[in-house]
């Protein structure tokens, strides 16, 4: 699952939120216990960007 929210407060200012999360679309891992987690890996970020000019 992708997500990508992104604020425009004005010409030039913008603040990003991204979250990725991966699935184990196959679990069984070839019959061998333990079973792998559902998920594979979270990630939040944020960025904030600014561009000045002269």
């Amino acid at each position: 699952m992708n997500a990508r929210f992104r604020y425009h407060f004005r010409e030039g200012v913008d603040l990003w939120v991204v979250y990725n999360e991966g699935y184990y679309m196959d679990r069984s891992n070839g019959g061998v216990d333990p079973r792998l987690p559902f998920s594979s890996g979270r990630a939040l970020m944020v960025k904030y960007s600014h561009t000045f000019t002269l």
